[in-house]
């Protein structure tokens, strides 16, 4: 019980005396309580993002003005969601293994080129997907 509260007061005198000093710009002579502070106060780098929001998840390539990005609707998801499912490819298992956890709560934006995702969804591509499955 004192040793709790007596890092309640260290804290709390640190608190108002770094308050009185930094204002008056000031040394208040407990540099290693200050550091031991910044120390805790500092925020962990962001791991890097599985999906990077500055190129397609589809395809890789960076978006340009030419090609820029396409952020998906619930729908769109869907059906990107469906045709990863058919193909059963890397991009589509990727995105698969991420579906529940991140994407669809919104945790966690994917973004890709229109033409990639028209692309890939296509019941066309997607039939010829399937038949070099069973031919190989």
């Amino acid at each position: 019980m004192t040793v709790l509260f007596s890092n309640i007061t260290a804290t709390l005198s640190h608190t108002i005396l770094s308050s009185y000093f930094s204002d008056n710009n000031k040394d208040h002579g407990c540099r290693i309580r200050c550091n031991q502070l910044q120390k805790k106060r500092r925020v962990e780098e962001p791991e890097e993002p599985e999906f990077p929001t500055n190129t397609c998840v589809l395809c890789g390539a960076p978006f340009s003005a030419k090609n820029p990005a396409s952020t998906p609707d619930l729908t769109k998801i869907q059906s990107l969601f469906a045709a990863c499912s058919e193909r059963k490819d890397e991009v589509g298992l990727r995105l698969l293994a991420n579906k529940q956890s991140s994407i669809l709560d919104g945790s966690v934006t994917i973004r890709y080129h229109r033409h990639c995702q028209s692309t890939y969804t296509s019941t066309l591509h997607l039939k010829r997907n399937a038949d070099k499955q069973t031919a190989v």
